[in-house]
């Protein structure tokens, strides 16, 4: 077994924050998470498609329920996010238009923001 195969891919969640179509977690990043790995060895960073994959698992144990992330706009990287950082992943649920807004926020910055549909594919 490789050592990303051994990592974990989700943060530590510290809190949940629930009040309808609206969850806010608090979650730290430890350096031994797998998006990590490689990415950077001189300083490690938290890539963009994995800040993306905790949206997608997060929207869907909370909003969506077995609907996938089929679009993604608006999305914008703002600051890195390092390892061991205490961030907040804000997600407010548009019901009619099948979309969750989400941020990463934390230390007085925001790390990303962007908008992702929820839908199914068509095979």
């Amino acid at each position: 077994m490789s050592h990303w195969e051994e990592s974990k891919i989700l943060p530590d969640v510290t809190a949940v924050r629930e009040s309808e179509g609206v969850v806010e977690i608090d979650l730290v990043c430890p350096a031994d998470l797998m998006q990590f790995q490689g990415h950077f060895p001189e300083q490690q960073i938290m890539p963009g498609v994995g800040q993306l994959d905790w949206v997608a698992h997060f929207a869907d144990k909370h909003f969506s329920h077995g609907l996938s992330v089929v679009e993604v706009s608006q999305l914008k990287y703002r600051d890195l996010m390092l390892p061991d950082v205490a961030v907040t992943l804000k997600m407010s649920f548009e019901e009619a238009k099948q979309r969750v807004r989400f941020s990463y926020e934390g230390e007085g910055k925001v790390y990303s923001s962007g908008i992702v549909k929820l839908g199914t594919f068509d095979v």
